[in-house]
């Protein structure tokens, strides 16, 4: 059998050399010591921009009519000089100074 793999390569012939073309820079060659990176544009394996956000509707206001005053009620979230959230509740009394209804 290895007499048989042995004769099978020698009638087979020499392995011809591949052609190549001659390889192109696209790059120029510069002397020194910067460092030069060439590389083809991949766009394709890119992350695309997202798209623009729709303009999401203001939040609805808990709010009551007192005759001339309103009453709002809030939620709000601040940070402190610790470094601690703030998540707090906030009711609002708008009464109107001076003349009359604006």
């Amino acid at each position: 059998m290895l007499v048989a793999l042995v004769l099978a390569q020698g009638a087979a012939g020499p392995v011809l050399p591949v052609v190549r073309s001659p390889a192109t820079t696209r790059c120029p060659v510069e002397s020194g010591e910067e460092v030069v990176v060439c590389a083809q544009r991949q766009d394709s394996f890119r992350l695309q921009p997202l798209p623009p956000r729709p303009d999401e509707p203001a939040p609805t206001r808990a709010e009551i009519d007192l005759g001339s005053a309103k009453l709002s009620a809030e939620a709000e979230q601040a940070t402190l000089a610790s470094g601690q959230q703030s998540r707090r509740l906030m009711f609002r009394l708008k009464l109107p100074l001076g003349g009359g209804k604006r």
